[in-house]
């Protein structure tokens, strides 16, 4: 098995664990940042501040996932 598909592997793996883990709206949260949609639209389609998006996104392990795959595009590319 090459090192990328390993890596990429690895990182489904534990890419499930953590959102696995996560609310419902912390789940759509980091759907909305996989699709492109400011921290602002995310605020205004949950009824929420823009603030809390950024809280619930940094305690949700978002950052990681969002990491993750930036990597795995560089691989890819």
């Amino acid at each position: 098995m090459s090192t990328t598909v390993a890596t990429s592997n690895a990182y489904l793996l534990m890419r499930d664990e953590l959102v696995a883990r996560m609310s419902a709206r912390e789940r759509r949260l980091i759907y909305g940042r996989f699709s492109g949609l400011s921290q602002g639209e995310l605020a205004e389609q949950e009824g929420i501040t823009q603030p809390s998006v950024s809280k619930a996104l940094r305690g949700s392990a978002a950052a990681a996932l969002m990491d993750g795959v930036a990597q795995l595009r560089e691989v890819g590319a």
